[in-house]
């Protein structure tokens, strides 16, 4: 990280709470026929799969969406 970047961890935090909605295909579905998600990827289960592995080491700030 940089130290001269300030960073709220907007994009981090977004992931984070995507990655809270999705544990499985069906969820990835689900987001689908809100139209909040798109899937590019190919399967549902690879959506669901990308959320889960990346979502781990994320640093989200929780304050960020409280408003």
């Amino acid at each position: 990280m940089c130290p001269d970047f300030e960073n709220n961890y907007g994009v981090t935090s977004y992931i984070s709470f995507l990655d809270s909605l999705i544990d499985e295909a069906n969820d990835v579905i689900e987001l689908r026929k809100a139209r909040i998600l798109g899937n590019l990827l190919g399967s549902d289960q690879e959506v669901a799969q990308l959320f889960n592995e990346i979502g781990r080491d994320l640093v989200p700030n929780p304050e960020i969406y409280s408003h």
